[in-house]
């Protein structure tokens, strides 16, 4: 896999991210994990069954795993959604929100499955 080339298609920093995971394969390691996550998933069922707290849960981890890939773009995102989900703080701003985090999710996924081996 051509981690570089995942963090280039995405405009994320890869160098930042080198520097966090210290080795190009760890980043592939955990890449290939974060697309067997089902975390995602888990947060467009909450969502569509209006399970805000299931909700939460699913976009607190997402916050976590994609801050850890310094997938910032999408952490961030992620962590507007933790937020409005946070005790109902702002559940409509949360599902406002949504479609547009999908679409990174998605445009994150195809980049690191176009570089998978």
């Amino acid at each position: 896999m051509d981690v570089r080339q995942v963090y280039g298609m995405i405009g994320e920093d890869f160098e930042t991210a080198l520097g966090r995971m210290a080795k190009e394969e760890r980043m592939e390691k955990y890449f290939l994990l974060f697309l067997k996550d089902t975390s995602f998933s888990d947060l467009e069922k909450a969502f569509a069954d209006d399970d805000m707290v299931a909700a939460f849960r699913a976009a607190h981890t997402l916050k976590g795993i994609c801050a850890n890939l310094c997938l910032n773009n999408l952490s961030s995102m992620a962590n507007i959604l933790t937020e409005d989900l946070r005790d109902g703080a702002n559940i409509a701003h949360a599902k406002e929100c949504f479609p547009r985090f999908r679409d990174e999710y998605i445009k994150v996924i195809d980049a690191i499955k176009s570089q998978a081996n």
